[in-house]
């Protein structure tokens, strides 16, 4: 059932990593949980029925966008009557969660039938925006391409992957049902599937020519992000460069600051130093005063001699 619709192995598995580890959303391949728990003791045997693996956590981070094509992925091999009837074996890719809930509809076109996808927060259920970035936790096995979860389909943020191989998801598992003892399983309704006409949910990709001249293009979560006040898109590569608008103000600006420096403190600068030059003007005039006087004793004293 984990690969068709929600379980409660598949709700305990992702409740359990997604309070191990700091993350929004947990998300687990169906295909990993093998059986569930029933009401009373548990034992260590009984966990291996629920995931036999050796499984660590691994925590990225990803653009809501991905977050949504992964959820696509996972329920585009049902049938339009939300089953399977393969010949070989079901697929594994369907996506049990924690931390966010959607709604599906098989009867529309594989990659187009997530109508609806929300975000648990302290404050409720929200929708997911296309270029959030989302913090999520799976296991080793989903972020090393499992089930068709490879590189081109979940596309993690540059140096966000964290490997935490101390936290085996079979040892967090225990941990998490001894301190949470006695447990109830539960569904709770965050995987629905709809049996009427619905529309799917669109967050697909942007490209660099919807921007528009006061956006730039981020090649990343490939959508229109707005540039800050005054900056419009650089058009020799990614980001925002200063409008030539702006420049101008800011010139002129300068000048206006300028202009009132000299026109205020210059005049008040030499208001404040008139004591100043004052004292500094009547020290020079006693000064020449006094060479004055002793220049006209000299010239006495040489006319005496003289004159005797």
């Amino acid at each position: 059932i984990s690969r068709i619709s929600e379980s409660q192995g598949g709700n305990l598995l992702c409740d359990v990593m997604r309070t191990s580890v700091p993350a929004d959303v947990a998300i687990l391949n169906g295909g990993a949980v093998r059986g569930n728990i029933s009401e009373g003791a548990v034992h260590r045997s009984d966990l291996a029925v629920l995931y036999p693996f050796s499984g660590y956590l691994t925590t990225t981070s990803v653009r809501g966008m991905v977050l949504w094509k992964c959820l696509e992925w996972g329920v585009s091999h049902l049938h339009s009557n939300g089953s399977y009837n393969p010949k070989g074996a079901i697929p594994g890719s369907f996506l049990q969660v924690s931390g966010l809930r959607y709604e599906f509809n098989p009867l529309n076109p594989p990659m187009s039938r997530v109508t609806r996808i929300q975000i648990n927060t302290t404050s409720g259920y929200r929708d997911l925006q296309r270029s959030e970035v989302v913090r999520i936790v799976t296991i080793s096995f989903v972020t090393s391409g499992g089930d068709g979860y490879n590189a081109s389909l979940l596309k993690m943020e540059p140096s966000t992957l964290i490997e935490h191989r101390g936290k085996k998801l079979s040892n967090v598992l225990a941990e998490y049902l001894a301190a949470h003892d006695p447990y109830t399983p539960y569904t709770d309704g965050r995987i629905t599937l709809q049996t009427h006409t619905s529309t799917p949910l669109n967050l697909t990709q942007k490209h660099s020519h919807e921007c528009s001249g006061e956006q730039w293009y981020d090649p990343i979560g490939m959508d229109c992000l707005s540039c800050p006040a005054g900056h419009i898109r650089n058009t020799d590569g990614p980001g925002c460069v200063v409008s030539p608008n702006s420049e101008s103000e800011w010139l002129f600006t300068v000048l206006i600051v300028a202009a009132v420096v000299l026109v205020v403190l210059v005049p008040l600068v030499w208001v404040m130093t008139a004591k100043q030059r004052k004292i500094r003007l009547l020290y020079d005039d006693n000064k020449i005063a006094e060479e004055c006087a002793q220049a006209v004793a000299v010239m006495d004293f040489g006319y005496l001699d003289y004159l005797s």
